[in-house]
């Protein structure tokens, strides 16, 4: 039977590490590790997701508004609208949205 074991490192790393073996010490383990409940690794995992995809969502958005900001830039300038979608790779966004 497998034993799984999750743990949190020195600097906010944390992890698990499944063992073949009913009587696998925890000395397997990376040195510094802390041994957590499964309940606080889901919480830790779940907060890094929530995070990465938070910090996903604002560079999106900050990609958007570049591309954006170079479209109008080039139409301010006479450059005809598709033509600056294409250099400024921006698509506005459709009506409702």
């Amino acid at each position: 039977m497998a034993t799984t074991f999750h743990y949190t490192l020195p600097g906010g790393a944390f992890g698990t590490r499944t063992v073949d073996a009913d009587d696998a010490p925890a000395a397997d383990l990376p040195e510094g590790a802390e041994l957590i409940t499964e309940e606080q690794y889901t919480e830790l995992l779940t907060a890094h997701q929530d995070a990465k995809a938070q910090k996903y969502a604002e560079r999106q958005a900050a990609d958007l508004a570049e591309r954006q900001a170079a479209y109008d830039a080039l139409v301010t300038v006479g450059i005809p609208g598709a033509s600056a979608r294409r250099i400024a790779r921006y698509a506005p966004p459709e009506d409702g949205e």
